[in-house]
């Protein structure tokens, strides 16, 4: 295979409504805007890459993501995507910081090269499952709301429950031994609290949790508290 260049970049958006409000501790949500990045080589193939802007959580949003790959993008033509190391250090040179508009142009590129070679991403990388696990997230209701859920969902054959909390620990501890009892001992629970407990809290709460075997915790405290997560 000859070296094969890219050649353009671009990106839209899509924005993607839920079927129902979704509630974490730092808010309320109707609906997600996605960042979709596409690069293309100079024989047609095009790479797919894709991510979800956060301003409460990752400072970025769809514009900003947008004016980032904007301003990256013109270092990525006539770049060879198989020398992915060399190119993202060239992004990382370009501009700082903005982590999810290169992660969008670094999967597109990935994509590309698996385009190229004419074989499944995942098997590019070296992976062998032809199916994977994933979780269910429920947002943030009422106990019994959540509990009821979860429920459904266990019916629709998820084996793993992700719940959203962070509000109070007494809240919180009831979110979870709802859903415990509803769905029994062999569904797998996960807690993502969004950053909404100070470390004194995360601690006493996760240490109540371990009756309702809670498999691990996302965020519990603020993201730039590096020595509460330590």
């Amino acid at each position: 295979m000859g070296d094969l260049l890219i050649e353009r970049v671009e990106i839209y958006e899509a924005k993607l409504l839920y079927r129902q409000p979704f509630t974490i501790s730092l808010g309320t949500s109707t609906y997600s805007v996605d960042v979709i990045a596409k690069v293309y080589d100079d024989e047609g193939n095009v790479g797919l890459g894709e991510t979800s802007p956060s301003r409460k959580i990752l400072g970025e949003s769809e514009h900003t993501i947008e004016a980032a790959i904007k301003d990256i993008a013109p270092i990525l033509i006539g770049e060879d995507p198989e020398r992915l190391e060399l190119i993202e250090e060239r992004m990382d040179k370009a501009i700082l910081g903005n982590t999810a508009a290169k992660l969008a142009l670094e999967m597109a590129v990935i994509d590309l090269i698996g385009k190229r070679r004419k074989i499944p991403l995942w098997r590019m990388l070296g992976g062998y499952r032809e199916k994977i696990e994933t979780d269910f997230t429920i947002g943030i209701k009422k106990p019994e709301e959540m509990a009821k859920d979860a429920v459904e969902l266990v019916s629709r054959g998820f084996r793993v429950l992700k719940l959203k909390v962070g509000t109070s620990p007494e809240e919180d501890l009831a979110r979870v031994k709802a859903v415990r009892d509803a769905v029994g001992n062999s569904i797998r629970i996960r807690i993502d609290a969004n950053q909404g407990w100070s470390v004194k809290t995360a601690v006493k709460v996760l240490n109540e949790m371990q009756r309702y075997d809670v498999e691990l915790a996302e965020q519990p405290v603020k993201w730039n508290d590096i020595e509460g997560r330590a």
